[in-house]
């Protein structure tokens, strides 16, 4: 839609690729225009440029070749300033009437009274605000304060991060350990089991040892009992032997009036023989003599000074057990 003006603006057949774009910079152009608005245009002039009397400001549609094709187009104001040597802000501004109605993309574009294009704005659509459009205005504080809430929780993040390697290798740690430990369990276990085993051998072996020994002391009850039964016949066959009271010890010839020679040479060898050896002592042998010489024929028990036969060592031997075995 074109503004119903009488006059024309000057536009030229000049294609695109030609014209100075950058010598007019328009400023704070937004993304889209609500519709039923009027639009602001605002652009700074370059010191390149020097603004006549016919310059405009046109609305094109994104895509033109040469300025013919405007949708819309405002005269453009002279600076109220001398433009000389610094760049000058400037604005226009397009009635809501005169503005495209739908989705296309647009843009502005200054062109001098030559018809040539001197600046072209960013693209932009006149529409309604959609959801993905609203933004969130904030300051430069809440920005800063945002940032800083990033940073502390991106070093969080990363203080977490370590924290939970650390957790998983002492895990694993753990996790071996208790590897170990079962293990150790397991055999702890197998060992248990295997002296539980020995120990029913042991008692299998304590009750044949107990067996044993109960034997043992049976036999050597009968062995004391013989040995006692021994040693009285022995002490019956000395007494029965020793010479009579009044009687030479080693005998004497004229002890039985009326006895023969003969027979006293007998009683002599008698009295003069070892019973335990039956050997034959000398004629001049005393009594303390033949005590000596029969203590040579027995074994003292070390334990109750009982004495034995040396011919009877076994029974020795046995009666020393018991005193071992109590």
């Amino acid at each position: 839609m074109m503004e119903e003006i009488s006059e024309e603006p000057p536009t030229s057949a000049v294609i695109l690729d030609s014209c100075h774009f950058s010598q007019v910079i328009f400023n704070n152009v937004k993304k889209f225009y609500v519709p039923g608005g009027d639009i602001t245009c605002y652009y700074t002039l370059s010191e390149n440029v020097v603004p006549r009397g016919k310059d405009w400001v046109g609305i094109f549609r994104v895509g033109w070749k040469t300025t013919q094709e405007y949708y819309t187009f405002m005269w453009a104001p002279l600076p109220s300033v001398a433009h000389r040597d610094t760049a000058v802000k400037q604005q226009i501004q397009f009635k809501a009437c005169y503005l495209p109605q739908d989705d296309e993309y647009y843009q502005f574009c200054y062109v001098d009274q030559d018809g040539l294009v001197r600046g072209a704005s960013v693209p932009f659509q006149v529409r309604a605000e959609t959801e993905e459009d609203i933004l969130v205005v904030a300051t430069q504080g809440e920005v800063e304060k945002v940032e800083l809430q990033n940073q502390n929780l991106h070093k969080q993040n990363e203080k977490l991060k370590a924290n939970c390697a650390s957790l998983q290798k002492e895990n694993s740690h753990l996790q071996e350990e208790l590897r170990k430990t079962q293990q150790q369990n397991q055999n702890l276990l197998k060992e248990l089991e295997e002296q539980k085993h020995l120990f029913q051998i042991l008692q299998e072996k304590k009750k044949e040892a107990d067996e044993e020994n109960r034997q043992l002391r049976e036999k050597n009850g009968r062995l004391l009992r013989c040995l006692s039964q021994e040693k009285e016949a022995s002490s019956i066959s000395v007494v029965s032997q020793a010479p009579k009271e009044g009687v030479l010890l080693f005998g004497n010839p004229y002890r039985a009036a009326g006895a023969n020679l003969e027979a006293g040479a007998a009683d002599i060898a008698s009295i003069k023989k070892c019973f335990m050896s039956d050997e034959v002592l000398p004629e001049d042998t005393i009594t303390s003599q033949y005590k000596a010489h029969v203590q040579n024929h027995l074994l003292e028990c070390p334990f109750c000074s009982e004495t034995f036969e040396k011919s009877s060592d076994q029974v020795l031997f046995a009666h020393m057990l018991c005193h071992v075995l109590e």
